[in-house]
């Protein structure tokens, strides 16, 4: 059986005729540019001269630059837009793998900037959100089943939370979608209480047990509102 190539990241001795990796990391691409642009293929004096000055012309212009590039892209977006889309299909897995040696080194600037950009971009992110929910329902769905069942303690506080601090937008909530949803509701009921009738009985029968309680020990005179009628497949 032939045995997988291993690569043991010593690219000046490698006893491979090619290479044999396949998940470079950003670390190892910036080594590889580096033997490129030095030994492979190195630049000539003049070359070193030109790269020289534009270091040192873009040092000492910062915000020049910055304008300029940013005017530039302004001018040609659909230019630009096209050579990052032919970049990125050209060097997938490099592009992949400095997002991510980058993400690990500044995630709380990441972050920061990802929350700045959702503010200033509400509607613009929204839509977004929208359209890749509606093009991916399957997918969404099985994710948030699956964050759902991994995080059960912290999703069933954050609703408790949310309903505390939204009582009368939830109960508002609730009615349209009653109102609106009568014979799905309806069937929803009747299939809980099909599966949970000890269950619904216990909580009748506790129910009724608090209301006589109740009765015994309000002062004679004093009207007890009550109750409805209990409706079998009520929850």
């Amino acid at each position: 059986m032939h045995s997988q190539s291993v690569c043991n990241e010593d690219c000046f001795h490698c006893p491979y005729p090619d290479c044999v990796r396949d998940d470079l990391t950003a670390a190892t691409y910036a080594e590889l540019a580096t033997l490129e642009k030095t030994i492979i293929n190195p630049p000539t004096l003049k070359q070193q001269k030109v790269a020289a000055y534009n270091r040192a012309y873009r040092e000492a212009n910062k915000e020049k630059v910055a304008a300029y590039n940013r005017a530039y892209r302004e001018a040609n977006k659909e230019k630009v837009a096209a050579y990052n889309r032919a970049y990125y299909e050209a060097n997938k897995e490099k592009v992949a793998a400095y997002n991510r040696a980058y993400y690990e080194a500044n995630k709380e600037k990441v972050a920061a900037q990802q929350r700045a950009y959702r503010k200033a971009n509400k509607e613009k992110v929204a839509a977004r959100q929208r359209a890749y929910r509606k093009a991916n329902k399957e997918k969404v769905a099985a994710r948030q089943r699956a964050y759902r069942k991994a995080n059960k303690e912290k999703v069933a506080a954050y609703n408790r939370a949310y309903r505390e601090a939204n009582k009368e937008k939830v109960a508002a909530y609730n009615r349209a979608y009653r109102e609106a949803n009568k014979e799905k509701v309806a069937a929803q009921h009747r299939a809980y209480y099909e599966a949970n009738k000890e269950k619904v009985a216990a909580r009748h029968r506790a129910y009724r047990e608090a209301n006589r309680r109740k009765r015994k020990k309000a002062p004679s005179g004093t009207a007890i509102p009550a109750r409805r009628k209990a409706n079998n497949t009520s929850l």
